[in-house]
């Protein structure tokens, strides 16, 4: 089968056995411009190659039998558009420059929930799942709007032990960043990491979510002594490096679900002292 013509093609709700019947059909489709994947159930691995195709979409987040621990391979070098929601077992390879990438919306979950909707998750778990995901949004280091869900940044939220070497990819044509967060301490300072290697973002806005934490990331500024408060504040100025940049661009931040907590004062120090041509700042 050839389509030579086709430039959009929609696969939802379809169930593929474990050949190659996908990866074979998009090699069919020399022209495929569109592409878009919903509730689409895989028994082996996909691939997706097409060197036409600028705007992809792929929705893999749903009950059901969809084998969660495969993987999906990009061949697209031409994609402009990326927009995925999906289980973080899923392995996504990319193997092709995206340096015409220009937006991307990564919506992932670590789908392992009880039935309290608790994460329930062994730190091996949580460590391979977290590295894919980094090596996920290093294959966009040149994309100019990024959007990221909560579990991007707070699968693994209290190991402080390390921070991924992918966070010093400069993100050199970053212009808006959209995040989820719960600013848990590393969950914090993995923001920042990345803010600083992305000097160019004149847009910031973070939607804080606390429900997916059983116990409070951070305390409320009131609940912290004077001496405590200090101590935190003169750790994060002498042995941070996030103080040593200056975010020159930025002129819109926007920090929604705040409630006062100490981390959330932190990221405000942080913008007000370091964004030196901040025209709008919102924490609501």
């Amino acid at each position: 089968m050839s389509l030579p013509r086709l430039e959009s093609l929609v696969l939802q709700s379809v169930q593929f056995g474990g050949d190659d019947t996908p990866n074979n059909l998009f090699s069919k489709c020399p022209v495929l411009e569109s592409l878009t994947i919903t509730h689409c159930v895989f028994q082996s691995n996909l691939v997706i190659t097409s060197p036409k195709l600028k705007h992809l979409m792929i929705d893999l987040y749903f009950p059901g039998t969809n084998k969660k621990d495969s993987m999906i391979k990009l061949n697209t070098p031409s994609l402009l558009s990326f927009r995925c929601k999906d289980y973080m077992s899923r392995d996504y390879n990319v193997e092709t420059d995206l340096s015409v990438l220009v937006r991307a919306e990564l919506d992932m979950t670590p789908g392992e929930f009880d039935a309290n909707g608790i994460l329930r998750l062994d730190g091996n778990s949580r460590s391979l799942y977290e590295q894919r995901m980094m090596k996920l949004l290093k294959a966009f280091h040149t994309i100019e709007d990024l959007t990221l869900s909560v579990w991007f940044f707070e699968i693994n939220p209290w190991d402080c032990s390390a921070i991924y070497p992918v966070y010093t990819t400069s993100m050199c044509n970053l212009r808006c960043l959209r995040l989820g967060a719960g600013l848990a301490d590393r969950s914090l300072k993995m923001i920042l990491n990345l803010l600083m290697n992305s000097l160019k973002i004149e847009s910031l806005v973070i939607e804080i979510n606390k429900a997916i934490f059983t116990t409070p990331p951070s305390p409320y500024w009131d609940e912290v002594d004077l001496t405590t408060r200090a101590n935190y504040e003169s750790l994060w100025e002498t042995q941070e490096p996030y103080v040593q940049y200056m975010m020159h661009e930025l002129k819109f931040a926007e920090v929604r679900g705040v409630q006062g907590r100490l981390n959330e004062l932190v990221l405000l120090q942080f913008l007000l002292k370091q964004c030196t041509v901040l025209e709008k700042c919102y924490f609501t």
